[in-house]
């Protein structure tokens, strides 16, 4: 099974504003809607994950809706505090939702704001 994950768990703080950058809007469509279209476009993974900020969820779902993106493999879950934390959320659901990995599975991380 191939499997991407997208790390979506920051909140801007560092950026000093009031929304994370993965919701700016890039050429009229946010960063993450491009980097959702990307992945699920080219058709290497089997299953999408996305890890965000629990405060950002229901905004991101409202966001999908909007730009129309339906997928039955797409599964959001909780990012962490750090990067790395976010990675082992995605690792950790994967595993409750799809059982222990096999040696041919792979997961490729992507960067939320790197739709390119």
């Amino acid at each position: 099974m191939k499997y991407a994950a997208i790390l979506a768990g920051g909140t801007g703080k560092r950026m000093s504003s009031t929304f994370p950058k993965q919701f700016i809007s890039l050429g009229g469509e946010l960063i993450i809607i491009r980097t959702i279209r990307r992945i699920l476009e080219s058709g290497l993974f089997d299953k999408l994950i996305i890890a965000i900020h629990p405060d950002w969820k229901s905004h991101l779902d409202a966001e999908i809706s909007k730009a129309e993106i339906s997928c039955k493999n797409m599964f959001i879950t909780a990012g962490g505090k750090e990067r790395l934390d976010s990675i082992r959320n995605v690792s950790n659901f994967l595993c409750s939702a799809f059982g222990k990995p096999q040696d041919e599975d792979c997961i490729v991380i992507f960067d939320a704001v790197r739709p390119f």
